[in-house]
């Protein structure tokens, strides 16, 4: 019940959304055009075919070198909540090649999200 509360009392501060952004590592071109501000944990500055710079912002961004565990930590809290008996949908969104089965299955020896959240599940 304290759980609960304290999740209700948080979702009145933040909101009910939260969008994160997971950096798939590059290795080539692309590496240059994608920026992560020093001191802006939530953050990503992107620059374009004509030099200018976006800045996007987030609730979290997951760098390129992010693990599957890190991810998963950052959303655990989610998958708390719905055995609480709250609604969380967690949607991967991006084009394709951006990995996002690879974020929400994972490999065989590094699961991601599906699993460890059923693992939750079954565990608790």
């Amino acid at each position: 019940a304290k759980r609960r509360k304290l999740s209700d009392e948080l979702a009145d501060l933040k909101g009910n959304i939260r969008v994160v952004a997971r950096c798939r590592p590059g290795g080539g071109p692309l590496d240059e055009a994608v920026a992560f501000p020093p001191g802006a944990d939530g953050a990503v500055e992107v620059v374009n075919d004509n030099g200018l710079t976006q800045r996007f912002e987030f609730d979290a961004v997951f760098r390129p070198g992010s693990t599957q565990s890190e991810v998963f930590d950052r959303i655990a809290p989610f998958i708390q909540s719905c055995f609480d008996g709250r609604h969380a949908c967690i949607f991967a969104y991006g084009q394709t090649g951006s990995g996002k089965t690879y974020t929400m299955e994972g490999p065989p020896d590094d699961r991601g999200v599906y699993f460890r959240a059923l693992s939750e599940l079954f565990h608790a």
